[in-house]
Parts: structure tokens; C-alpha cells; sequence
């Protein structure tokens, strides 16, 4: 409730476990010494963004560096991290925004840190930016859930996204909110796929109307199971 997005830290976490949330996004980034810790990026940019104050030294970023950080005050969190709160919390479900980049070490780096244990890796969603990212994760390991994202350009073309993600076993689609449209939206579902819409800002109204269009997931950072009820009602 700060304004602040992008808290990828244990305290988030852990608070949003108390309010009955069990499904989320978490984002992985790669230090200059080769080390995958849950951040957003570290550029002054994203620093302003989720809560963590910017140095010049954060231009070689290692693990060191990172690890001394806060986010709004609390501690930061690597991929091993994410992998004992996984243990503690067995009912959740953490899909990866792994960002763009660095596909295939950050697949390494990420099944490395879940000691390649099916259990942890069967209950991650794998967001791939795309085809030819979503080729280079599938060639470093094999995931049984992977979402891939469908930009603008792929609006008038949504039959060949489907197509593309029945063939090569993706489970879900994601569309940016303005691009999650009835019938693009009643397509994907009516394929078997799922549709994930993001990120919706604090509109509980959007959210409702996005389920009613059969969106199955809504990413947002400030809208409420009590504001939805609300909405519903």
C-alpha cells in the first residue's frame, strides 16, 4: 500500500500469504558476478520505481551489492530465497517474469537455484517475452507451465499466437490490459489456453469486467478480493 510496485522481498511475501493471496509474480534479474537474485533491475529507473534508493555503483551490480540493499526498508531476496519460501509455503504457485535478456543462463541459474527439483519447478509459470524467447527457454530446460506474452503486433494475429502456443505445450497467454479483448480473450479460451491480463492498476471496475470477459488471471499490485467482491455485488 505504499505506491510502490515491484517489492519482489520475503516481507511482501509473507504479508500477502496472510491476506490469502497464493499466486505470485516474482522478478528475476542477474548480477554482474553471475548470481540470480528477485529484483526488477537496478537502474535508477526501476530503483525510483520499487522502493530501493539508487548509487552509481549499482552500474556493476554483484551480489555483494545487492544483497546489502533494502526495498522499502526490508531486506532483498535472491533465488534461493524464493526457493525456501516455496518450502515454507507448499500451496503457492510463482509465475517468473524473467524480463528480457539473458534468456537461457537465467533458466540455468533459476533451476540451479530450485536444485532442479521437479516439485519446486512444476509450481513456477515461466513468462516468456515472446517466440524466440520462449525457444531459448524450452531448449534449457523443459517447464510444464509457460506463459507467453502477446504484444500489440500480435492482435490481428491471435490465431497464429494460439496455434504457436497449442504446438509447443504453452499453457497461457498474456495480454496487456488494453489488448485483453472479448474476442481475443473468447479465442484463447476456447483454445484450452488461459489468459493472463496486466497490470492492472488500483480498478477493482476493470478487473471485474476483464473475469467477465474470461480473463483467468489479473496481475495487479493494489486490487483487493474485498474490492472485487464489492465491484461484483
Amino acid at each position: 500500500g505504499s505506491g510502490k510496485t515491484y517489492q519482489n522481498t520475503e516481507a511482501v511475501f509473507e504479508q500477502s500469504y496472510k491476506k490469502g493471496y497464493r499466486y505470485y509474480e516474482v522478478d528475476v534479474a542477474v548480477t554482474e558476478d553471475d548470481k540470480m537474485v528477485c529484483c526488477h533491475g537496478w537502474s535508477q529507473k526501476n530503483c525510483q520505481v520499487c522502493g530501493m534508493e539508487y548509487r552509481p555503483e549499482f552500474e556493476h551490480m554483484t551480489y555483494e551489492l545487492f544483497m546489502q540493499q533494502k526495498v522499502d526498508g526490508n531486506p532483498v531476496m535472491d533465488a534461493s530465497g524464493l526457493k525456501d519460501l516455496m518450502e515454507k509455503y507448499p500451496d503457492t504457485v510463482f509465475e517468473i517474469d524473467l524480463h528480457k535478456g539473458n534468456t537461457r543462463r537465467k533458466i540455468e541459474l533459476l533451476v540451479e537455484a530450485m536444485e532442479q527439483r521437479k516439485d519446486l519447478l512444476d509450481r513456477l509459470l515461466i513468462q516468456a517475452q515472446g517466440r524466440a524467447a520462449f525457444k531459448e527457454i524450452d531448449a534449457t530446460h523443459k517447464f510444464l507451465n509457460v506463459q507467453i506474452i502477446a504484444g500489440q503486433e500480435w492482435l490481428d494475429k491471435i490465431e497464429g499466437m494460439i496455434s504457436f502456443a497449442l504446438e509447443h505445450g504453452i499453457c497461457a497467454i498474456a495480454l496487456r490490459k488494453d489488448l485483453a479483448l472479448k474476442e481475443q480473450v473468447q479465442m484463447i479460451r476456447a483454445a484450452g489456453l488461459y489468459v493472463l491480463a496486466y497490470t492492472i492498476p488500483e480498478d477493482a471496475a476493470l478487473s471485474a469486467e476483464l473475469l467477465g470477459r474470461g480473463v483467468s488471471t489479473i496481475c495487479t499490485d493494489q486490487v483487493t478480493y474485498e474490492a472485487l467482491e464489492m465491484t461484483i455485488k
